[in-house]
């Protein structure tokens, strides 16, 4: 069974994994890897089982509607806004409170827009910079991913150096809570940086960084270079090429 391609105007979002993978394509090579595989084999989920909610975010972010339909499923649950404003803050501090409006019927989700109260003004978030619309996604993204897996395309899109820190461990902890398997790419240093505190500072989740490179045996191969979190801590401390 081949799963349908996704309409490119949408975000991926599947309620059984079975029959997706992450493709890794290098010079014209591509090569898969069953995402429930990989969750079994390395055992970040308490449950094998196969079944799994599966959520893409682009390095576009989320579509207005998906955005939408995400900030329903978690809305009026007091711990996810929490953490929603709590990651909001971490760009601008003297959030108040989020909420998505439009006025269009409420069923129609990709009418509707976020919001922020700052200052007592109600003002469109989106016109605070590209950083709150990146870091609203992939905290949304997150919360709805629960039980699952979350893929995230170039994850510090958008977001300054000095945030990724706090973000990193604003995922890690979330993803614990939520028991969601996590695939981040990069090619920035300040983001494997920032990752390396995150994960060294966290005392329940685990995150390990991979680095994907040709073998010398074989330049058309690819392979998967895994790092501990000891040794990833060398590795930034050392300034070494990872990326």
């Amino acid at each position: 069974m081949t799963p349908p391609d996704p309409d490119p105007d949408t975000d991926v979002i599947v309620d059984d994994i079975r029959e997706y993978a992450l493709a890794v394509g290098f010079a014209g090579w591509e090569r898969t890897y069953p995402l429930y595989i990989l969750a079994e084999r390395d055992g970040f989920l308490d449950d094998p089982t196969p079944l799994r909610r599966c959520v893409f975010l682009r390095t576009a972010g989320l579509s207005a509607g998906i955005a939408a339909e995400f900030w329903d499923n978690v809305a009026l649950e007091q711990e996810f806004e929490t953490y929603l404003l709590d990651g909001l803050r971490l760009i601008e501090p003297e959030i108040e409170a989020i909420a998505f409006v439009g006025d269009l019927p409420p069923a129609v989700r990709s009418g509707r827009r976020p919001i922020i109260r700052l200052g007592g003004a109600r003002i469109p978030l989106g016109s605070t910079g590209e950083g709150m619309n990146r870091l609203l996604g992939i905290l949304l993204a997150l919360l709805n991913a629960r039980d699952g897996f979350l893929l995230i395309d170039e994850i510090e899109i958008g977001l300054h150096y000095t945030v990724q820190v706090e973000m990193w461990k604003l995922i890690l902890a979330m993803a614990h809570r939520l028991n969601v398997q996590v695939f981040a790419t990069t090619h920035s240093w300040d983001c494997i940086e920032a990752f390396q505190h995150a994960t060294s500072a966290s005392t329940a989740a685990h995150g390990q960084l991979i680095r994907l490179q040709r073998r010398r045996s074989d330049p058309s191969q690819i392979q998967a270079v895994t790092y501990t979190p000891e040794e990833l801590q060398v590795v930034t401390q050392g300034d070494l090429e990872v990326r």
